[in-house]
């Protein structure tokens, strides 16, 4: 696959990546989606207020989210970048799932049991 973009589109993906080039950054931009206030958001994903409200200038820098009556919102590109984060989520969930029909095909166990074991992992996550 050849990735032709132009330097105006290259430098726009590049902001993005940096704005959430974390754990904690897309779980930052995750707790705005749920409308939770940026002052809570640091208890939620054991960050420190300061560093979520870097996270938060970053997402602004890259035109992800916007201030509205002293909360933020998703912008119009910040909500194609979190439909395109569900849709990459959904995929590697797949992705999971055909690795882990793979392995019980390889191993004595069935598939039935696999999936119990990955929704197990799963549960264990917290997802």
């Amino acid at each position: 696959m050849a990735v032709e973009l132009d330097l105006e589109r290259r430098q726009m993906i590049e902001e993005v990546l940096n704005a959430l080039g974390n754990w904690k950054r897309l779980a930052a931009l995750e707790q705005i989606t749920k409308g939770v206030p940026a002052k809570d958001i640091h208890k939620n994903i054991d960050a420190s207020r300061s560093g979520v409200q870097h996270f938060i200038n970053d997402f602004k820098d890259a035109e992800l989210v916007r201030e509205e009556d002293g909360t933020y919102e998703l912008t119009a590109k910040g909500e194609v970048v979190v439909q395109m984060l569900t849709d990459l989520d959904d995929e590697f969930e797949e992705f999971e799932r055909e690795r882990f029909r793979g392995l019980a095909h390889e191993s004595s166990l069935s598939i039935e049991e696999m999936e119990k074991m990955l929704e197990e992992v799963k549960q264990d996550r917290g997802e």
